[in-house]
């Protein structure tokens, strides 16, 4: 049906090379199927073309304020500066049977340990 996705709102920015015959045609195709089957259009399909002097960057910067307006959100600044690392990476002595680190030591910055309550083969025993 049509009404499908009555009430979902979305919006579509496609990457792609304008120098190539496709250019961009996913993003299109589902621009337009997601419209058709009743999705909100929250504002027009953006495009990044890696042709651009300063690559997707171009259309990204152009359109990212408009999607940030059309959610009614406050806009994140643009910025190209690299992030500081969560992680210091050090060379320390070891070998492949005894590292010196655990895995288990190895946890991202705001996660938390999970335990493991279930570990159940769900595929047949005789399938790789």
């Amino acid at each position: 049906p049509m009404t499908w996705l009555s009430g979902v709102k979305f919006a579509v920015f496609g990457l792609g090379d304008s120098t190539y015959a496709q250019f961009c045609v996913a993003a299109a195709g589902y621009d337009v199927r997601l419209g058709e089957l009743g999705g909100q259009r929250l504002l027009q399909r953006g495009v990044g073309d890696d042709r651009d002097e300063d690559r997707y960057f171009t259309g990204w910067e152009a359109w990212l304020p408009e999607l940030w307006t059309a959610l009614g959100v406050p806009a994140v600044p643009l910025t190209r500066e690299v992030p500081t690392p969560a992680y210091k990476v050090t060379v320390s002595p070891g070998k492949a049977d005894s590292p010196p680190v655990s895995d288990d030591d190895i946890i991202p910055p705001g996660a938390a340990r999970l335990t493991l309550l279930t570990n159940q083969l769900l595929t047949p025993e005789t399938k790789d």
